[in-house]
């Protein structure tokens, strides 16, 4: 797998802008780093709950075998600063990766991505969902308002799913 976990938390340990993030979870938390992503506490809280898609979802053909791509869409699914939507074609279902940055927003096909691209979403989601656990842990308010949130982009989540899946099943 091209995405290594321990490596990213240790590079972000070493990025001066992305220390801070990773000082502040150890503080308010845990340790990071040191079991699989799996079975950290911002994954299980934040992050587990957005199961991924169970059908086809069309990926880069030369990085098939390169990603957790269950795991991609997850962490798109559970982002606060994106918007997972499925497209379906011809029978294939493409995920569309919808990024708000800033007055920006970016729209990419997951199938169109480079690795690059895809190990640089890691990142951003791995690292927002840092911050938003150390958010939860600091602050009781902060927390209410992050779980109300994510409550309802679960649900939204979890309709799109269960729309794909029905589509999928009526084509057979």
């Amino acid at each position: 797998m091209l995405m290594n976990y321990r490596q990213l938390i240790s590079e972000l340990r070493n990025e001066p802008e992305k220390s801070e993030s990773i000082l502040s979870y150890e503080e308010h938390v845990e340790s990071i780093g040191t079991k699989p992503l799996i079975q950290e506490r911002w994954y299980l809280e934040l992050v587990k709950p957005f199961q991924p898609l169970h059908a086809d979802v069309l990926v880069p053909i030369e990085l098939q075998n390169d990603f957790d791509w269950d795991l991609l869409m997850q962490l798109g699914a559970a982002s606060f600063s994106s918007e997972v939507l499925f497209e379906q074609q011809n029978g294939d279902i493409h995920l569309v990766l919808k990024v708000q940055s800033g007055d920006q927003t970016v729209i990419k096909k997951l199938d169109e991505l480079w690795s690059f691209q895809v190990l640089r979403l890691f990142e951003i989601f791995i690292d927002e969902q840092i911050n938003l656990c150390t958010l939860c842990h600091e602050n009781t308010d902060e927390s209410d308002a992050i779980f109300k949130h994510k409550n309802k982009i679960l649900k939204k989540w979890d309709y799109r799913c269960q729309e794909v899946l029905e589509k999928v099943h009526n084509l057979r």
